[in-house]
């Protein structure tokens, strides 16, 4: 199921960006809670769960139409 995030879906969301062997992040404090929040609250951040567990996620700025993140 694709749904869109909730504020307590944020540990399982930076577990799976903090987890990839790909586009690792140098320094993961950059992305902060702040960050997160922003996304959640405006064009979202999308999850990808099956059996209630969040498999992946997406999210795009709708400010300049890039994609923000997109992991699974």
């Amino acid at each position: 199921m694709i749904r869109r995030a909730r504020p307590e879906d944020h540990a399982r969301v930076t577990e799976i960006r903090n987890s990839v062997t790909e586009n690792v992040l140098g320094d993961p404090s950059r992305v902060t809670i702040e960050h997160y929040k922003w996304f959640e609250q405006n064009p979202g951040v999308w999850l990808w769960e099956e059996d209630g567990r969040i498999l992946g996620f997406s999210a795009a700025d709708t400010r300049d139409g890039s994609i923000w993140a997109l992991f699974i």
